[in-house]
C-alpha cells in the first residue's frame, strides 16, 4: 500500500482461471465476458467503495487451447482512509 496525505491506495488483485469461462465466437476472435462486481466496506459492513467492471478476456483464433490453461488477473487501486475494510466480490 501507498499512503497519500490522509488515504492508502490499496491495489486489489482477482485472478480467475480461463478454463472456468465460456468463450464465443466474435468477429474472428474467441471472446469472452466477465462481469466483476467489488465492494468495500467497513468492518460494521458501511459501504465505501463499488466498482463495477465488465472484462473481456479475447483468445486468437487457434489458441483457445493455450489461453484455457492460463489465468486471467484483474488489478484495481482503491484510495482508502487508514483503517481495516472488507471486501465482497462477485463474477
Amino acid at each position: 500500500m501507498q499512503r497519500a496525505e490522509s488515504s492508502v491506495i490499496a491495489n486489489i488483485n482477482i485472478q480467475f482461471e480461463n478454463r472456468d469461462l465460456q468463450f464465443q465466437l466474435r468477429d474472428g476472435v474467441q471472446q469472452s465476458i466477465v462481469h466483476l462486481l467489488g465492494r468495500i466496506s467497513t468492518m460494521t459492513r458501511r459501504p465505501v467503495v463499488t466498482f463495477k467492471k465488465p472484462l473481456e478476456i479475447d483468445a486468437p483464433p487457434g489458441l483457445l487451447q493455450k489461453y484455457a490453461q492460463q489465468r486471467s488477473v484483474y488489478q484495481q487501486s482503491v484510495p482508502l482512509a487508514p483503517g481495516r475494510y472488507r471486501l465482497e466480490h462477485r463474477c
